[in-house]
């Protein structure tokens, strides 16, 4: 199954899209023998802005600071930066120049093989992956920001393996007894990885590659 949603938002530069795949399948390979795969995929974008932080260019912060009569434009059609009561933060330029964006894909996966050679004794071993990889991305525009120019990244990659394999042995006697017994082992190893970065950036190509080393940090 494919699904895609999609959420505009209330603010300006606020949207969230999200794309869904799901594959559900079970094979029966022979008489006593038989696998099954569950795959899940996920994939979301979204641009959030400042709405998560009580700042100056958060809209609804702002709303109680800056006066009905502040013009939102100069005489010259740009965008006002003179909003004193506001520390001269003007959030519909926020909204329109800098960037709050989020990427995350997740993938999820398992397979299991089971095998019945009496009908008393089942033998199953399951596989399954599980992935998740993050990258967010800020940058503050020279426009809206009193002429700086930077930039922020993080991405985070999160992985784990599984496998589980069970031998069962279920049966009934005299229709009013009943026996069950499992043995069973599992294995697991997960990988994670995250890297933060920010720095001062040219504004005509605003990412890290165009950073100098005295204004840019780094960690692992």
């Amino acid at each position: 199954s494919l699904s895609y949603y999609r959420n505009k938002g209330v603010f300006y530069g606020v949207n969230y899209n999200r794309f869904t795949a799901r594959i559900n399948a079970d094979m029966q390979l022979a008489k006593k023998l038989k696998t099954g795969v569950r795959i899940n995929f996920n994939y979301g974008d979204s641009n959030s802005g400042q709405m998560g932080d009580l700042y100056f260019s958060n809209p609804i912060y702002a709303m109680f600071n800056i006066n009905p009569w502040t013009p939102m434009y100069n005489e010259n059609g740009e965008y006002n930066s003179a909003i004193p009561e506001n520390s001269g933060t003007n959030p519909r330029a926020v909204a329109a120049y800098d960037t709050y964006n989020d990427k995350e894909y997740k993938a999820q996966g398992t397979m299991y093989l089971e095998w019945k050679p009496i009908p008393q004794l089942t033998i199953k071993t399951t596989d399954s992956f599980e992935g998740i990889f993050t990258n967010s991305r800020q940058y503050w525009d020279p426009r809206a920001n009193s002429g700086v120019s930077r930039a922020f990244q993080y991405a985070i990659n999160d992985m784990r393996l599984t496998t589980s394999n069970t031998i069962t042995y279920a049966d009934e006697f005299a229709k009013a007894h009943n026996v069950r017994v499992t043995l069973g082992q599992e294995a697991m190893t997960d990988k994670y990885e995250y890297i933060v970065a920010y720095g001062d950036v040219e504004a005509n190509i605003p990412y890290l590659s165009t950073s100098t080393q005295a204004n840019n940090n780094a960690s692992y």
